[in-house]
């Protein structure tokens, strides 16, 4: 986000929103089968807070990007998108209807070919509690190493049976789709900080750790419930906050909000999106 007071105000939005819209005409679809009907569901991962031009459509609270990969994955495979991510998105709250519209579910339907979905971070605090403890500029390490000591582990595997039932349910909406959890993007680079990275050593370990350990926890998720995962964390390897060509913003960074995914970001997931579909 722009500042601490939005990022921690994405995090906690409700969830649910209406009708992303349509896409341009097919792009390169990597050898991928024909898909029309393709929704995506998530949280601010998904939605693309700060890359402009935003989803005028969508309630202002989901912070929907048009450039967010729903529908860059949408030209490429040449599909109509029906975007439903939210700021602030749980498993819970995808249930949840935005202004009396619909839910993010709602947006299932028997002849949907291709679901995605990017959830979890947001349950029970989990991704503000990591940031407010861990990287937020300055915080101490005991913060941090209490945050991951005491609270971590078990918001992981609380997590883990929300998102698979999240998962079966998209499955008995849609039975005939291909569905796809969608991992997080790498923040913490494996060695070292920088200007746009204000974090302690320490600090900086214990995160890289709790990423790992978020990506395993939604892989077993995928597999419990017997659908597809695209691991973005090992994907974004060498692409993390620090990087030359990063894939998610740090502090002032500018190409959309902090600790969300940067429009090169949005492109590489929908890249990974389409290879794992082909």
């Amino acid at each position: 986000m722009r500042a601490v007071a939005v990022i921690v105000g994405v995090l906690v939005a409700v969830a649910g929103c209406s009708s992303g819209g349509g896409s341009d005409a097919p792009d390169e679809s990597d050898g991928a089968p024909k898909i029309s009907r393709y929704v995506a569901l998530g949280d601010s991962a998904v939605s693309g807070p700060g890359l402009d031009p935003m989803d005028r459509k969508a309630p202002a609270e989901c912070f929907r990007s048009l450039r967010n990969y729903p529908h860059v994955v949408a030209k490429k495979l040449g599909a109509k998108v029906d975007d439903v991510s939210c700021g602030g998105a749980t498993t819970d709250t995808v249930r949840d209807a935005v202004k009396k519209g619909r839910t993010q579910l709602d947006a299932l339907k028997p002849d949907t070919q291709l679901v995605t979905v990017g959830i979890g971070a947001n349950d029970a605090g989990m991704a503000s509690g990591w940031f407010k403890a861990c990287f937020l500029p300055g915080q101490n390490d005991a913060a941090c190493a209490g945050f991951m000591a005491g609270f971590a582990p078990d918001l992981l595997s609380q997590t883990r049976t929300r998102v698979t039932g999240i998962l079966d349910e998209v499955k008995t909406r849609s039975p005939d789709a291909t569905v796809l959890l969608v991992g997080y993007m790498r923040f913490a680079p494996s060695e070292g900080t920088c200007a746009v990275l204000p974090i302690s050593e320490a600090n900086r370990a214990a995160s890289e750790a709790f990423e790992r350990d978020l990506a395993a926890m939604l892989r077993g998720a995928a597999q419990e419930a017997s659908v597809g995962f695209v691991d973005m964390w090992s994907a974004a390897e060498g692409h993390d906050i620090c990087a030359v060509d990063p894939w998610v913003n740090g502090v002032g960074s500018g190409d959309g909000d902090l600790l969300h995914p940067t429009s090169a970001g949005m492109k590489a997931v929908a890249s990974e999106i389409v290879r794992a579909v082909s």
